[in-house]
């Protein structure tokens, strides 16, 4: 595809989304020369959303159509299956993010130190995000995309796919596997 003035191909690497003109397109800071361009919003997915557009209704729908099988909880949040995996999604209302987290049971006979160095292993291995028992003893993993300046449908999904994938990763580990329920 041919650049027209004002416009940049859609590969967005090393690119820095900054925010969505009064016109709908994105404008995007390219990392390696500091140049700010004008990118359209020809592919929806590409397009970013303004914080304040991110609700439950919009991630659910992103979801489905993506193929997920998306599921609303009673609480208000949604919960994502993925492989037969189960990710509970929550839409911030005080803070501009969208949370992901699963939750994990130990094995029943599982030691307060079993459990203490499993977290710890799971700490030092995730990149972003975090790991730790929740309110009922279960391992909770937990991350944030933060809405900032907006984010598109396809950086939510890729941020997904991160999660799941960083923690499919860490859960094969043996200070970690060895202690969880199957």
């Amino acid at each position: 595809m041919a650049n027209t003035p004002g416009t940049t191909s859609q590969d967005t690497s090393g690119m820095l989304p900054m925010g969505i003109t009064a016109d709908g397109r994105t404008a995007v800071l390219n990392f390696a020369t500091g140049a700010v361009a004008l990118r359209g919003s020809e592919n929806p997915g590409n397009r970013l959303l303004h914080r304040r557009d991110f609700d439950t209704a919009l991630v659910a729908s992103i979801f489905r159509g993506a193929g997920y099988e998306v599921a609303l909880t009673p609480t208000g949040r949604l919960t994502v299956e993925d492989g037969g995996i189960a990710t509970i999604l929550s839409v911030g209302t005080s803070l501009p993010l969208v949370r992901m987290r699963r939750f994990y049971d130990f094995r029943k006979n599982t030691s307060p130190a079993e459990r203490h160095q499993c977290v710890n292993s799971l700490n030092a291995a995730i990149c972003t995000g975090r790991a730790y028992c929740d309110k009922d003893g279960d391992l909770a993993v937990e991350a944030e995309l933060h809405l900032g300046a907006g984010l598109s449908p396809a950086q939510l999904l890729a941020g997904f796919r991160f999660f799941h994938d960083e923690v499919q990763g860490v859960l094969s580990l043996d200070e970690v596997s060895d202690v969880l329920a199957e």
